[in-house]
């Protein structure tokens, strides 16, 4: 366990209570990551403050094996697409 945390590791993200199965990063933006867990929930993070944005609580039902699109409109989440 202690290799598994060793350095390299910066940093972590937080506010899942289950494993997180999706990791997508937002294209064109180098601080958006929406991260899908078997909880059911979303959690949109900013990675230059390691800060959520949003949390997005029963978003889906069990496992996610990818995000299809991740859409800002006007600083607003728009739309999430989940593909099982």
């Amino acid at each position: 366990m202690e290799r598994m945390f060793a350095k390299p590791l910066v940093d972590s993200l937080e506010g899942h209570i289950d494993a997180v199965e999706v990791l997508y990063r937002r294209p064109g933006s180098l601080t958006g990551v929406a991260s899908g867990s078997w909880d059911g929930g979303i959690i949109l993070h900013n990675l230059a403050t390691r800060k959520p944005i949003a949390k997005i609580p029963q978003a889906h039902k069990g496992k996610r094996q990818g995000y299809a699109s991740l859409r800002m409109v006007k600083g607003f989440l728009a739309a999430v697409s989940i593909v099982t």
